[in-house]
């Protein structure tokens, strides 16, 4: 619904790059003022100004703040210096791209070279060495088996070169030992050899009594939570009764779209924090509490108009709307001092949870604004460089969005504002008038102030590799397992043999499967594997699938949401470690890492501009084996797997990026065969076997 509107994802390198944390450099590499040569300029310098690489190592260059030892985010310089360019004495030896990302190809010494205009310049000398076998990795293996249950022991293993590069290998695996019809406990050797240098690791697995082999539900190691104060974006809790601070914001020329302004403001909090009966729907506040389960309930303020002194035609950027968010909440909290400013910090982290600014202006698509007011539109921003203060809470992630939103037709809009007939919803589609009020920018948004991105590409037109059926995609509908496993909302059957399992329609019982192409130690939802959930037109989603199916994304593109079906989801969500290095050899499940980060969105080509940015963080598998990954668009019939139907990653490989194998270069090695899609009066349920190749 919002396809051009620019919202919130968990991306340091997009939040830096949108507040002030590397101005400096970006300035005077951007303006290449007083040209020089020489190791360090103006206080920057390359990463490294010499690179002992082993064959077949990568590593991509960056700019370093020398005076303040610190990184900066900024790895592609030729995207912020007109007329940069990197290159190698000898491609041969060393490979390397337009963005700085290398490989070393084979023994030997090289130069490399970033040239910038004016003189502003850098070298690297290179060598590049044989590979030594130094040591094995062994981790995410499964440490527990059952006797009389197929028995396939998998594992990820790296081996370690002389230098600590580090690379995925396929060692030996001797699994001799190993009795499966005998409870208890065997040694399983792994080994690799490389030129005649051999190295083991030996791993302890349990063979438990089969006829004790159940599956249940799996809490999770990690949430979002353990990742979003790392990353920089401290957003609304997940559990409990979070507090918001809606602000209300009026422009000098307000009065040109609203007379009355106590109407406005008593429909802001209707929409946030009403009745279902009051909506037409759901409000922000019984969306969430009807998803969770009841495990969130939000509450909050929707304080006086702020008057922020300024046109909406002022509002020229980020750095100006932060301007307002700032004196807007000093404002509310110096003239309402009798309330806590803590009790809005339901986490006590330091940040205010979750701050609001709904602005007296048309969003610049309803106003036919243009680039008048480009950055009217509805968004949630997180600054970065902000700490947290438990005795005076600030505020870090934040919405921005338009009164306009707030009203489905024309006629609402006019008879509420007292003067304006400016709707979203009535530009958009005009099926909404039996609705009082229209939530479903805002219950949208508030999805990324829980800390979801947006699934949907900003990179490729009509590009929804996650289907358009989904509140954080077309803002409709519910949010898709993988998003409710990230709030510790919903767990997963994790299948870790072969097994028949049964489970409800997921909007109704948050009953879905996990299945992965290898074991690993940890239950995290940031890494790669697949989930299998059903889908059912019941519950939040009977609304727009049988209800009122004309009001369906853009003019009722979604085809057939009013039948069950089985959906089947490819997620990868592995985080880099950036304190490691850039690229796919530097990823962790582990959210926890000083220098985690999500890796991907669903915007595939140069959106985040890193080396793995062809990965897809949530892809719906279509039940169709000739659609490619780059045609996946709106949810068609047919779409949603049946009785009878299967799933095989050897022959559905042309909607993953790597074909037949997952983004880990490993195999998924399962097969997934709906049985059964019943219903059963109350609800539907479905069979589902899954069995390893």
């Amino acid at each position: 619904m919002k396809r051009k509107r620019l919202l919130f994802i968990l991306l340091p390198l997009l939040a830096s790059f949108l507040t002030g944390c590397s101005c400096s450099v970006f300035n005077a590499i951007k303006d290449n003022i007083l040209g020089a040569t020489g190791e360090e300029q103006y206080g920057y310098r390359l990463s490294t100004y010499k690179k002992d690489y082993v064959i077949g190592e990568k590593y991509t260059f960056y700019y370093y703040n020398y005076e303040n030892k610190e990184k900066v985010i900024y790895d592609n310089a030729t995207l912020y210096v007109v007329g940069a360019k990197y290159s190698v004495d000898n491609p041969s030896i060393l490979s390397i791209d337009e963005v700085g990302n290398t490989k070393a190809l084979k023994e030997g010494k090289t130069t490399v070279y970033l040239t910038c205009p004016k003189g502003f310049n850098f070298k690297c000398e290179v060598t590049v060495e044989k590979k030594k076998l130094t040591e094995l990795e062994v981790s995410n293996y499964r440490s527990t088996y059952y006797t009389g249950k197929a028995f396939n022991f998998q594992c990820e293993t790296n081996a370690v070169y002389q230098n600590g590069y580090k690379e995925f290998i396929s060692p030996t695996i001797d699994t001799s030992a190993v009795d499966n019809t005998t409870v208890g406990t065997y040694d399983i050797n792994i080994s690799y050899t490389l030129d005649g240098v051999t190295k083991t690791v030996t791993k302890q697995i349990t063979m438990l009594d089969g006829d004790s082999y159940t599956i249940s539900k799996t809490e999770m190691d990690y949430h979002l939570s353990d990742l979003e104060h790392n990353a920089g974006a401290p957003i609304l809790p997940k559990s409990g009764s979070p507090k918001m601070l809606i602000i209300p914001v009026k422009f000098n020329d307000s009065n040109a779209y609203i007379s009355k302004y106590d109407n406005v403001k008593d429909d802001i909090e209707t929409v946030f924090f009403g009745n279902s009966s009051s909506i037409g729907y759901e409000s922000v506040r019984t969306y969430y509490e009807k998803e969770s389960f009841n495990k969130v309930s939000l509450t909050g303020t929707v304080s006086d108009w702020y008057e922020c002194g300024k046109s909406s035609f002022q509002i020229e950027n980020s750095s100006t709307v932060e301007k307002i968010k700032n004196n807007a909440i000093e404002w509310y909290f110096s003239n309402n001092p009798t309330d806590d400013r803590k009790s809005y910090d339901l986490d006590n982290d330091g940040y205010l949870d979750g701050v609001v600014l709904v602005y007296g202006s048309p969003d610049y698509v309803t106003g036919d604004l243009g680039n008048l007011c480009s950055h009217m539109w509805a968004s949630v921003s997180s600054s970065t460089g902000i700490t947290g203060n438990t005795s005076k809470p600030v505020a870090c992630g934040y919405m921005w969005v338009s009164y306009d939103f707030l009203y489905p037709t024309k006629d609402k809009a006019r008879n509420r504002t007292g003067k304006s007939e400016y709707a979203y919803s009535a530009y958009v589609n005009s099926k909404m008038g039996f609705l009082s009020y229209d939530p479903f920018t805002f219950i949208h948004e508030t999805g990324h102030m829980f800390g979801l991105s947006d699934y949907y590409s900003y990179t490729e037109s009509e590009r929804f590799y996650a289907g358009d059926a989904n509140m954080q995609s077309a803002s409709l509908l519910t949010h898709d397992p993988y998003s409710l496993m990230l709030f510790g909302w919903a767990n997963p059957y994790i299948v870790d043999d072969e097994a028949t399992i049964t489970i409800g329609g997921f909007v109704d019982t948050h009953d879905f499967i996990m299945i992965k192409g290898s074991s690993s130690a940890v239950n995290s939802p940031f890494d790669e594997y697949i989930l299998i959930d059903l889908y059912t037109p019941t519950g939040l989603n009977k609304f727009h699938a049988v209800d009122h199916p004309s009001i369906r994304g853009t003019g009722g593109t979604l085809d057939d949401l009013s039948f069950p079906g089985i959906r089947i989801w490819h997620v990868d969500a592995r985080l880099s470690d950036r304190n490691k290095g850039y690229g796919v050899d530097y990823l962790t499940n582990d959210p926890t890492s000083s220098g985690a980060t999500y890796i991907a969105d669903n915007s595939l080509g140069s959106y985040t501009s890193h080396s793995y940015d062809g990965y897809v963080e949530l892809t719906q598998i279509r039940n169709d084996p000739t659609k490619k990954l780059i045609d996946l668009s709106y949810n068609r019939k047919g779409d949603l797997f049946q009785t009878g139907d299967t799933f095989d990653q050897d022959v559905f490989y042309k909607q993953f990026a790597n074909g037949t194998k997952l983004d880990n270069d490993s195999s998924l090695g399962w097969t997934i065969k709906v049985d059964l899609i019943m219903h059963t009066g109350e609800g539907y349920v479905a069979d589902i076997t899954v069995n390893r190749k």
